[in-house]
């Protein structure tokens, strides 16, 4: 099973300026289910990304519902990949 070497989920309000972004970086969907589950995964060459859409029913993710309903999610993220080569 060849693995992705990256996958990130992020929280999104709303699903299509993410497939636009992310298409013209190469990402292209490979599950999407639409709200009110709300979930969305695209997927580069070994990347993975997966989105969740802005509603309630995060809270219910297995992570999250260890916290309050109320708890923000996805502030303050920034992400870089970098992929450097030995000189």
């Amino acid at each position: 099973m060849d693995l992705p070497g990256i996958v990130i989920e992020l929280h999104v309000p709303d699903f299509e300026p993410v497939k636009q972004f992310y298409g013209w970086l190469g990402f292209t969907v490979s599950h999407y289910e639409p709200p009110p589950r709300g979930f969305m995964v695209l997927r580069s060459t070994r990347e993975s990304l997966n989105f969740y859409g802005g509603s309630q029913e995060v809270a219910h993710q297995s992570y999250f519902r260890r916290f309050p309903a109320t708890t923000p999610r996805g502030y303050g993220v920034e992400i870089i990949y970098s992929h450097l080569q030995d000189p």
